[in-house]
């Protein structure tokens, strides 16, 4: 079942913020936005999952995407300090801790905690954990809710490089065996070419290209996008990798 973004629209005042459409995308896919900032992207996000005023032609399959279809994760999401981990991790699945929890809600919540391992860190409170530790747990509480549209603004902002692979790798992997498709927002040229599927480069609201990073043979959409002059070059691993050498002035 694919996802066809037939019109995605943005306004702030009398200012065009956003114009996307049309693009479609297949269940299993992870989709990179990059851009600069001020490009467009947490609009982009934002809009989708009906977060900001926005006109949007969005349809998941023959029928128009609606809410409960969709998981967001923002960049910045408020912690319950006093909350524990899988109490904060519950609430991807239930609107209130003082409703009757079902036995399948609490085997939803530790299948993605095992699955996250993330075991060690269920009893914890909210306030003792890291950074890195608490976009975890807003990565469990988006995927508990099942949803078949995940969006992540900026999910591997706080980790160490370490983190950034293994999370990538999560989200993959999650992308793939639950058949979402997954909307990531990232600033890494060669995470995006190694983790995801498909990019959309944008630029002042617009798309400036769509596809596979390591597909784009011609720089020319990036050094667009970025106002940057960029190359390839080989990784040890033998990854192509793209690197920005110089800016444009």
């Amino acid at each position: 079942m694919s996802l066809t973004i037939q019109k995605l629209s943005v306004q702030y005042g009398l200012k065009n913020a956003l114009e996307v459409g049309p693009l479609t995308f297949e269940k299993g896919q992870v989709i990179a936005l990059l851009g600069p900032n001020g490009s467009g992207k947490s609009s982009f996000m934002k809009a989708l999952a009906r977060q900001i005023k926005a006109l949007t032609e969005v349809f998941l399959g023959t029928k128009p995407l609606t809410q409960e279809q969709i998981s967001y994760m923002p960049q910045e999401m408020g912690a319950a300090p006093m909350l524990r981990v899988f109490e904060m991790i519950l609430l991807g699945r239930v609107k209130s801790l003082k409703t009757t929890v079902s036995t399948q809600d609490w085997q939803a919540v530790q299948a993605i905690i095992d699955q996250l391992g993330i075991q060690n860190l269920t009893q914890q409170m909210m306030n003792e954990l890291s950074g890195g530790q608490k976009q975890l747990v807003f990565l469990a509480q988006a995927l508990v809710a099942q949803p078949e549209i995940l969006l992540l603004d900026e999910p591997i902002s706080a980790l160490d490089v370490k983190n950034q692979f293994q999370v990538m790798s999560l989200i993959t992997e999650q992308t793939r065996q639950r058949q979402l498709i997954t909307f990531i927002i990232l600033h890494d040229f060669n995470l995006a070419s190694q983790f995801c599927d498909e990019c959309i480069l944008l630029k002042q609201g617009q798309v400036i290209a769509t596809g596979d990073l390591t597909e784009l043979h011609n720089l020319g959409p990036i050094e667009t996008t970025f106002d940057v002059y960029a190359q390839w070059f080989y990784a040890k691993t033998g990854q192509q990798c793209i690197q920005a050498i110089g800016v444009k002035t």
